[in-house]
């Protein structure tokens, strides 16, 4: 069973992907930079530190409609925040300069 956090009905229930992280123990994986990354983003890491849990999630692949996303995994794309588009857009926009002095 997964975690309160990932269950609740805000706007979790519009994820697409539901982030893990499998290793030896808690402390491990806690401290990973890939999990730190994820959390820079606000989302959420689901620790997975028992054995079978490697297995399971290469076999599951999804649960509940969303998929399973190793935050180790090479090429690991976060969602961007509405803001973080939008600023992206705009930054990306050419600068109007104006001829007349």
């Amino acid at each position: 069973d997964l975690p309160e956090g990932l269950r609740q009905p805000d706007e979790r229930k519009t994820r697409k992907d539901i982030y893990y992280i499998t290793g030896e123990n808690r402390d491990t994986v806690k401290n990973s930079a890939f999990v730190e990354r994820v959390k820079k983003h606000g989302y959420e890491v689901l620790y997975m530190t028992e054995p079978i849990d490697e297995y399971c999630v290469q076999q599951l692949k999804e649960y509940d409609g969303k998929n399973l996303v190793s935050v180790t995994k090479e090429g690991v794309e976060l969602p961007e925040d509405e803001e973080a588009k939008k600023k992206f857009e705009e930054d990306k926009e050419p600068t109007r300069v104006s001829a007349r002095s």
